[in-house]
């Protein structure tokens, strides 16, 4: 389910003709527990936004306010 609500912010994102490049793997601190977890994240432009309806995998919060930290890429 959650993957497929991925799939329709990015379109309607593509739609409303803002750039959204590509999802990547980032980690972000939740806004509950301030633990660091992983998620994903569209990236377009200068910002990397986390995509709604993902889950802390500790307390079962929502990321949807989450700011991302890092993001996982090869050197």
């Amino acid at each position: 389910m959650i993957a497929h609500t991925n799939e329709i912010q990015m379109q309607r994102a593509a739609m409303a003709g803002k750039i959204v490049a590509k999802k990547i793997a980032v980690q972000v601190q939740c806004p509950m527990c301030t633990h660091s977890v992983p998620a994903e994240a569209a990236y377009g432009g200068r910002r990397a936004t986390v995509l709604r309806g993902q889950k802390c995998t500790r307390c079962k919060s929502s990321l949807d306010a989450s700011s991302v930290l890092f993001e996982r890429a090869a050197a």
